[in-house]
């Protein structure tokens, strides 16, 4: 899927359509932030679908004129969560918290703790 996500974005850029610069990459994809937040509040599955879609896709567009591999920048961010939730895990067994019976604001707590290590 990925691979063919590239492959288009290349096509069109080959053939002239190609987004001016980063700043207008990003404002579509703030735009397309707003279309999802719009499928949300209709609870529409299939706009949902569609939004998230279109977001990954111009996402992955930004990624490009960052000169960023969105599949590293991924693979970063589930480190980074990976080692975060771990911590979290460790903080939550210490104090003997059951997660999936605390609060939201606990699990966030425990989350801001987890960053600063």
């Amino acid at each position: 899927i990925y691979n063919k996500t590239k492959y288009l974005a290349n096509l069109a850029t080959k053939n002239g359509f190609e987004w001016p610069n980063k700043t207008a990459c990003f404002e579509k994809l703030e735009e397309e932030l707003l279309e999802l937040k719009m499928a949300l509040l209709k609870n529409d599955k299939n706009n949902i679908k569609e939004e998230i879609g279109d977001i990954l896709f111009t996402l992955n567009s930004f990624a490009q004129l960052s000169k960023v591999d969105m599949l590293d920048c991924l693979d970063q961010a589930n480190n980074k969560f990976e080692k975060r939730f771990k911590i979290l895990k460790k903080y939550a067994d210490l104090e003997n918290i059951d997660l999936k019976f605390v609060s939201s604001e606990i699990k966030e707590k425990l989350w801001e703790r987890a960053k600063k290590n």
